[in-house]
């Protein structure tokens, strides 16, 4: 059997991150990752240590044994893309079931793998409000250690004017950054 050991990453590994306040989330999110950690921990996290996305942030609590996602937190611009506050729903709540799985499988490879995912493209498709933009998806830590939360930032280019939801065209990439590998036990 083999134990998982950490994956060094620094901002270079993720230069499909482009937008300029992600990659400034991705560069906190490592440093309080710091030289130990796999994951860093929820509570050293300061929403506002990206000041340019706290109405961009969601915060969603983690259940590994129903492997469900609730909102803890979402910025006011996510609270508007769905057109009412989603503090406090569950993931199933908030996205169709046309996308609930493809949007799932992205938050479980966060906090499972663990990884940094990273979405471009169409962002929102699956809740038929889209627009060109970026995601990232990074996992946080309880006070155990234990990934347990997701924290996210949905980036969009433009004002938030909502194409015609029939229109599925445009592609969307994801990448997944993994943060360990395979050690020998």
């Amino acid at each position: 059997m083999s134990q998982q050991a950490r994956v060094e990453i620094d901002l270079k590994a993720l230069p499909h991150v482009k937008a300029p306040a992600l990659r400034r989330l991705a560069e906190v999110w490592l440093a309080l990752r710091g030289p130990d950690l796999v994951i860093p921990p929820r509570r050293a996290f300061d929403p506002f240590a990206v000041p340019e996305l706290a109405p961009k942030l969601w915060l969603c609590d983690y259940d590994p044994v129903e492997r469900r996602f609730a909102y803890r937190l979402a910025g006011e611009h996510i609270n508007r893309v769905y057109g009412r506050s989603i503090k406090g729903l569950d993931l199933s709540d908030v996205i169709p079931a046309a996308g609930y799985e493809i949007v799932r499988a992205r938050y479980l490879e966060a906090v499972e793998a663990p990884a940094i995912v990273h979405t471009a493209g169409r962002v929102y498709v699956h809740s038929d409000r889209y627009q060109p933009g970026e995601r990232l998806i990074l996992p946080l830590a309880d006070d155990a250690g234990a990934a347990r939360f997701v924290l996210g930032a949905t980036i969009v280019s433009g004002d938030l004017d909502f194409p015609d939801p029939r229109d599925r065209r445009a592609d969307q990439v994801t990448v997944a950054t993994a943060l360990t590998r395979n050690a020998a036990a």
